[in-house]
């Protein structure tokens, strides 16, 4: 009984002490309420695509519907045999994939950040929405505003995240089905209850509420820069001259180094039949020190148009085919699907070996004339589960046979290697949401370039004729 007054005494001297000091003031979170409102895309055909809620979604996730219309014949898509992505993509500009998605793309629907819609799904796959006769699905998607790899609330460059669909992997550079609809998540917010006493009263004054919830318009990603060095062999370094019409066999062997000192080698790679050449393609050192989980992560091994550092090399000629059925893509994995076949293991030591039928060009690509100075690559990535994963890009240049590139052989091997490769370089001006222009991204000479090397190497080939021819005299 004694302690209990001492503690009722302890508790009302410290009750007096801050009424005395006349104000107190506590903070605490706000729990963000459910998103309100809806939101309609429309499509390039007519395509329609609505999401509720739209407006103040819980950062953390939320559970939205979404409702799609005239995904038909009319719109050029095929209900029986294609597929597309539903997702929460940044946007990357008109023509553009939009890519990387938060998430990933996550074909069962598991974990309900992605779907995939198509009545012609892999066998074994579950979770897949169908598309009803008149071109209508009807699913739910779990939006967050984050994932380890892409932040919609730190996107660079004036870009946004909205929800997409898109054609699958089976025609990744279609963009007939792109529709999105822009989604806007609630920033956290907090609560400042300030309470007002006057010395002697037990409770006087008032309670006031504070609440600042801002909207923050999902709109880049946090890529990580990836530097990918390329040394060459397997050729004399003097140039070759070829007879008009007479194409030269494919040659070369290409070994582009990842971030994580992976590796990826290819054979043969310049000098290509357009029509189709079948390369073998190594990979060495995919495992955890290079970031990559031997059990549960995936690669594709494809050929894809290099969008420069730290964007996703995409689209891929032939799109990417899991099941390795039209061998231009090759998914890399000891985790597929079950039911999915075709697919290359990984060996404990990071190791696979594979082929690749390699061709210049499909419905959506054109590797001889890419759109804003591109260049086409063989490359990895990280699949679709990751697909804002950068670590695991390594490039191999390329070139078919006719491209000025294959005027000069892959260099010897005992001359110095060539500067370190990440890629081709881009225009002064690319698209919209499109990286770096750098010239420092070079792994074979620019095609203006070419002609001035030939240039020099023929002066270099006189000037040692001409001091050979003097020590002769001399002797």
């Amino acid at each position: 009984m004694d302690r209990t007054r001492t503690r009722g005494r302890a508790l009302r001297a410290i009750g007096a002490a801050l009424l005395v000091a006349g104000t107190v003031t506590l903070t605490a979170p706000v729990v963000v309420g459910a998103g309100t409102g809806e939101a309609t895309g429309t499509g390039s055909a007519g395509q329609t695509l609505v999401v509720t809620p739209a407006h103040d979604l819980d950062p953390s996730g939320e559970t939205v519907t979404v409702t799609g219309s005239g995904f038909d014949a009319a719109a050029g898509f095929d209900i029986a045999t294609e597929g597309m992505y539903l997702a929460l993509c940044v946007d990357n500009g008109p023509g553009l994939q939009p890519t990387p998605c938060v998430g990933g793309i996550d074909m069962t629907g598991a974990t309900s950040s992605a779907r995939w819609i198509s009545n012609n799904p892999y066998e074994g796959v579950g979770g897949v929405v169908p598309v009803a006769a008149d071109g209508s699905f009807s699913t739910t998607l779990s939006l967050a505003v984050a994932d380890e790899f892409t932040d919609c609330r730190a996107l660079t460059g004036g870009k946004q995240c909205k929800v997409f669909t898109r054609m699958d992997h089976r025609a990744g550079g279609d963009r007939t089905q792109d529709v999105s609809v822009e989604v806007t998540f609630a920033d956290a917010s907090t609560t400042t209850s300030t309470t007002t006493t006057t010395e002697g009263s037990e409770t006087t004054g008032s309670t006031t509420s504070t609440t600042e919830a801002t909207t923050t318009t999902a709109s880049t990603t946090t890529s990580t820069t990836t530097t990918t060095s390329t040394t060459t062999t397997g050729g004399t370094g003097e140039a070759t001259t070829t007879t008009e019409g007479t194409a030269p066999d494919p040659s070369g062997r290409r070994t582009g180094t990842g971030p994580g000192g992976q590796t990826l080698t290819a054979s043969p790679v310049d000098n290509l039949d357009p029509a189709g050449t079948i390369v073998e393609v190594q990979g060495r050192g995919f495992d955890a020190a290079a970031g990559f989980d031997i059990a549960t992560g995936g690669l594709y091994v494809s050929v894809c148009v290099d969008n420069g550092v730290g964007q996703q090399p995409t689209p891929c000629v032939g799109g990417v085919d899991m099941t390795g059925a039209s061998s231009s893509a090759r998914w890399v994995t000891n985790n597929p699907y079950e039911g999915v076949s075709g697919v290359v293991p990984v060996a404990a030591d990071g190791s696979f070996t594979t082929t690749l039928n390699v061709v210049s060009s499909d419905e959506f690509v054109d590797c001889l004339a890419p759109a804003g100075g591109k260049r086409c690559v063989i490359v990895s990535r990280a699949d679709h589960r990751a697909g804002g994963d950068r670590s695991q890009d390594v490039f191999i240049p390329i070139c078919f046979a006719g491209e000025v590139e294959c005027a000069v052989d892959p260099v010897d091997p005992n001359q110095p290697a060539d500067d370190a490769f990440t890629g081709f370089p881009l225009d002064p001006a690319p698209a919209p949401g499109v990286g770096n222009t750098t010239l420092a991204r070079t792994g074979l000479a620019d095609r203006s370039l070419v002609p001035v090397g030939l240039v020099l190497v023929g002066l270099g080939a006189a000037v040692t004729s001409i001091a050979a021819r003097r020590r002769q005299l001399v002797g």
